[in-house]
């Protein structure tokens, strides 16, 4: 689970803020599986700053650490996804990615 909160910190600090968030998901598609579990950590982080404190005083206790992290996301579907592309034989079909956008 560390590798799926270290592809959410964009600047490699060790937390989660407000503009990690927006990297990630402005790259990603808005209808895939990963982006729903993306909108549980952006619900929380603006409950948590945007709608309760001043942002003239958020300190690091602030941000989302990677503990905070794994009590919001307890399995990340990026884990399943790396490894099924790792451990899949090569040229086997492996199904659509979360990463893809999903049909409605």
């Amino acid at each position: 689970m560390r590798f799926a909160f270290e592809l959410l910190d964009s600047d490699n600090n060790g937390l989660l803020s407000g503009p990690d968030l927006v990297v990630v998901q402005e790259s990603i598609e808005p209808t895939c599986e990963y982006a729903e579990e993306l909108k549980k950590i952006i619900e929380f982080f603006v409950r948590k700053h945007v709608l309760i404190k001043d942002a003239r005083f958020v300190g690091i206790s602030d941000y989302i650490d990677l503990d905070r992290y794994l009590a919001l996301i307890e399995h990340s579907c990026i884990i399943d996804e790396v490894k099924t592309k790792i451990l899949s034989k090569p040229g086997k079909a492996n199904g659509s990615s979360v990463l893809a956008k999903r049909s409605l």
